[in-house]
């Protein structure tokens, strides 16, 4: 989805993602808004546009909710070099809680480095 279709801002974040259903081995996670993310798995894989997935994410930042586990629906796919990249929207969950916490935390880092690179001594 093009930059200037999205609602909510993305936030580059490293961290895990296990989608059993989807693959054996755990994602990365390259970005992440309130409304989606996207992950990229250590293999080729092929996701079901039509089916819903639990995918559990452990985000590298311990000082939030270091971990949460979302319903996610995948919109697009991306091969490249033995690897797939998939965009998914997040749908209501249990987890969603967490996860707007972490985005808020993410959100308020990114105001305080921003701020930082412009002030003066």
């Amino acid at each position: 989805m093009g930059k200037k279709q999205r609602k909510h801002k993305r936030f580059q974040e490293l961290g895990k993602v296990a989608v059993p259903e989807l693959c054996i081995f755990s994602g990365l996670l390259l970005d992440i808004s309130l409304a989606g993310c996207c992950i990229r798995f250590p293999a080729v894989v092929e996701p079901d546009l039509n089916c819903d997935y639990e995918a559990s994410f452990s985000f590298s930042n311990k000082q939030v909710p270091s971990s949460c586990t979302l319903i996610v629906h995948p919109c697009w796919t991306r091969y490249e070099n033995g690897t797939t990249e998939i965009g998914f929207e997040f749908l209501h969950s249990p987890g969603t809680k967490a996860l707007v916490s972490h985005i808020d935390y993410l959100a308020g880092e990114n105001t305080v480095n921003a701020e930082a690179q412009y002030s003066y001594v």
